[in-house]
């Protein structure tokens, strides 16, 4: 995660940049290296997978570099392994608390709430996957306020 992290902000635009030159091939096998991980019987390797996802999140979404991260995602919270549905909730979380509220798109923003609120669920039986899931919710709700304001879907997500 370091490698896209840094403090200082002259320093996370280089690392960003080296990021963004990367040729496609790379980015595409790292990418694919790290939703691989997502499932791993580690929990370290979960979370530190999903940290690393969020911040190649936060550069490559809104330039609309990762189109199928969001769907990948949440399809994971659906999965019968827990640790996959754990792993994909980590990196929801993890990646909306990076990511501003315009550089989402409304339909993004839908498939996470629902990810989310299917997460947090009574039926969800895996308390380490309701915990995630409630984590990913306290960081996706800068993006629900337009899922607020419609009381079917505000009562959806309470």
């Amino acid at each position: 995660k370091n490698m896209f992290y840094a403090r200082s902000d002259s320093l996370a635009a280089q690392k960003r940049s080296r990021w963004t030159q990367l040729d496609d091939v790379a980015k595409a096998q790292t990418r694919t290296l790290l939703l691989s991980a997502l499932p791993a019987q580690v929990s370290e390797i979960r979370q530190t997978a999903a940290q690393v996802i969020s911040k190649i999140a936060m550069i490559d979404l809104p330039a609309n570099q990762w189109p199928d991260l969001t769907d990948f995602l949440v399809s994971g919270v659906s999965s019968p392994l827990a640790e996959l549905r754990q792993g994909a909730l980590l990196a929801i979380g993890f990646t909306c608390e990076e990511l501003s509220s315009e550089e989402l798109q409304q339909e993004q923003v839908n498939k996470i709430l629902t990810a989310v609120v299917r997460g947090a669920s009574d039926s969800e039986t895996n308390l380490d996957v309701r915990l995630a899931a409630m984590q990913a919710l306290h960081n996706a709700l800068q993006f629900a306020g337009p899922n607020f304001r419609i009381k079917q879907e505000r009562d959806f997500v309470m």
